[in-house]
């Protein structure tokens, strides 16, 4: 049975190597531009409008089944950012207890309220920003990001940081390996010990980065060379594009 760890060393594999799925032959600048418009009009409802909210929460998933990928792949994926939500919003249901109407004839308390639609859009957008993730790989999104004329720096950034979530993660899987190994009798590793396995796993990743950029260093990698763009999208794709955004402002719309 794969531990957590190795589950989340096979998603970021997953996504740095190749594009999956019908979509992952699109053009990824396409791609970039409805996932950002989705997110735009998702963030723009009102904190009280749980029921558009919730109905437009489902286009990514309906989405996804029409593009032959698993919604509950989505879903389970967009369910790890609720901890937050839960965190930020539960604390409103206790100051905001005025009743607002959802739908004819049901009220329910203004925190609830506000607490549903919180919910409702962190699940729409993150399972947008998974769809995307999972229909593209890291260099292709960094060269869309890189037509899209985002600073060379942030786009660097964004590289670096996803190398080095990788490495992160296989250092901890190394280290909680050994840390099993040499103590077969212990299921779980004591909480007494996790600071020291943190602070390990974070040194261990970083000389390990340090070792990876003086290879790039090696392949004559320089910061300061503009990134390759991304192809540009087919003139069908342009307006099925287009199509598609003002589909999705029609449909905001009217929510």
């Amino acid at each position: 049975m794969n531990s957590p760890l190795d589950n989340a060393i096979a998603v970021l594999k997953t996504h740095q190597n190749a594009s999956h799925g019908p979509l992952g032959d699109v053009s990824p600048l396409a791609k970039i531009l409805t996932a950002c418009a989705y997110l735009v009009l998702a963030v723009s409802f009102r904190m009280y409008d749980l029921v558009g909210t919730a109905i437009f929460a489902t286009l990514p998933f309906v989405f996804a089944a029409i593009c032959r990928i698993s919604p509950f792949f989505l879903l389970k994926r967009a369910v790890i950012a609720l901890p937050f939500i839960l965190c930020a919003g539960l604390a409103n249901c206790w100051y905001d207890r005025a009743l607002v109407a959802v739908l004819p004839g049901m009220a329910l308390p203004g925190g609830v309220v506000a607490l549903l639609s919180m919910i409702c859009k962190t699940l729409g957008t993150v399972a947008t920003v998974t769809l995307l993730a999972a229909t593209t790989s890291i260099s292709n999104i960094s060269a869309a990001l890189s037509s899209l004329h985002i600073p060379c720096i942030i786009v660097l950034q964004i590289q670096l940081l996803f190398r080095y979530l990788l490495l992160s993660f296989e250092e901890a899987r190394t280290i909680t390996t050994a840390y099993h190994l040499r103590a077969p009798s212990s299921k779980k590793i004591p909480l007494k010990h996790w600071g020291a396995i943190i602070a390990r796993t974070f040194l261990r990743a970083a000389q390990r980065g340090d070792t990876i950029y003086l290879a790039m260093q090696c392949r004559l990698f320089d910061a300061r060379r503009p990134l390759p763009k991304a192809k540009r999208p087919t003139p069908r794709e342009w307006f099925a594009t287009i199509l598609f955004i003002a589909a999705l402002c029609g449909f905001r719309y009217f929510l």
